[in-house]
């Protein structure tokens, strides 16, 4: 779906097959898009109308990463732990680098070369030197993550699957942000008032009379459940250490503006954005609101855009995008719902 930035709506739509993954190189002004096993590109430039320029196919089916700099694509492998190196103009493969774990998410600092990869095994990260593909260090999970009693029953690779690490790279400021994901269990109980007796069972089982059975009485049943909580971690990437943690209610999504290297930090449950420093304290919130945009509203009703109106609670393996246009000044807001997919749309201006 291609949309006109200055007026938010629908331009048209191109046609990709099962596309899950997409980038924007600014200095070719390429688009890459990622579907199960191709990679289809599109020459932005200044055609009227966009078609797809180029396609080569890939083996690899996890996340995509684009380093512009060198013209070179990553994407993860899902099945082993290891990366393809391809050819961002050729789709060739140049090489396969391998990082023992299986990964949550990754990210790259294209200043200094490096690929930042969360390791499944453990609940730190990897960094690898893209140049030799060999391990130089890692990021530790904070001292203060809270201790989960769903590690005691839940495999990790499981919860690795339902729940992804997102990592930001901000190569001029030098740091590195991590969102971790954790479980908040809850324990309580609900009071039942429920009586069995004999004479609920005479007539199925049988004449039981005689056999002294007693009544059966179940109060105060226990039960379990879950809610989901996210932690902001932010490293210096000079020196691989923890700067400052962030306790999250609920989902969270960032970006980063390379413009003005403002950090925005989206967090579901309170619909605002808040905008950090390079430390993680909270220079300005914004709240989301306005009104649908009924001229933008496409020919398919699964697809709206929105202004606000964003739907919750999220499931929790829906697709959520959260990225900024510097040169606009807006943030866009994606949201896949059960039934429905959401654009919402954010102008900083205001």
């Amino acid at each position: 779906m291609v949309i006109d930035g200055l007026n938010n709506r629908i331009k048209q739509t191109i046609e990709v097959k099962s596309p899950d993954d997409l980038k924007f190189d600014k200095n070719s002004s390429k688009l890459y898009i990622k579907s199960k096993d191709q990679i289809y590109t599109i020459d932005i430039g200044t055609n009227p109308k966009l078609s797809i320029t180029n396609s080569f196919s890939v083996r690899a089916n996890g996340e995509m990463v684009l380093d512009p700099v060198r013209d070179l694509i990553y994407i993860y492998h899902k099945s082993y732990p290891s990366m393809d190196v391809i050819d961002a103009n050729s789709g060739q493969l140049l090489k396969v680098i391998g990082t023992k774990e299986k990964s949550w998410g990754m990210s790259i600092d294209t200043v200094t070369n490096r690929m930042y990869v969360s390791n499944v095994g453990w609940l730190d990260n990897i960094i690898i030197d893209l140049s030799n593909g060999k391990s130089v260090g890692r990021l530790y999970l904070p001292a203060d993550y809270p201790p989960a009693s769903w590690m005691d029953h839940l495999n990790l690779r499981d919860y690795a699957d339902w729940f992804n690490r997102k990592i930001l790279v901000h190569e001029n400021g030098k740091r590195v942000y991590i969102i971790y994901p954790f479980l908040q269990e809850t324990t309580s109980s609900a009071v039942i008032d429920f009586t069995l007796g004999i004479t609920d069972v005479t007539g199925l089982v049988g004449k039981l009379t005689g056999l002294n059975i007693p009544n059966i009485s179940i109060r105060d049943f226990p039960f379990d459940w879950s809610t989901r909580h996210e932690q902001l971690a932010i490293y210096d990437s000079t020196s691989d250490e923890l700067i400052s943690s962030i306790f999250i209610n609920g989902m969270a999504e960032m970006c980063l503006n390379p413009t003005n290297s403002k950090v925005y930090l989206h967090i579901t449950p309170e619909n605002k954005i808040y905008i950090l420093d390079t430390q993680g304290k909270i220079m300005e919130s914004i709240t989301v609101t306005g009104q649908l945009n009924s001229e933008a509203i496409s020919g398919d009703r699964n697809i709206k855009i929105h202004i606000e109106d964003i739907p919750f609670p999220l499931n929790n393996n829906s697709r959520y995008g959260f990225e900024i246009n510097s040169k606009l000044n807006k943030i866009y807001l994606t949201i896949e719902g059960k039934s429905q997919d959401f654009l919402s749309i954010i102008d900083l201006n205001y």
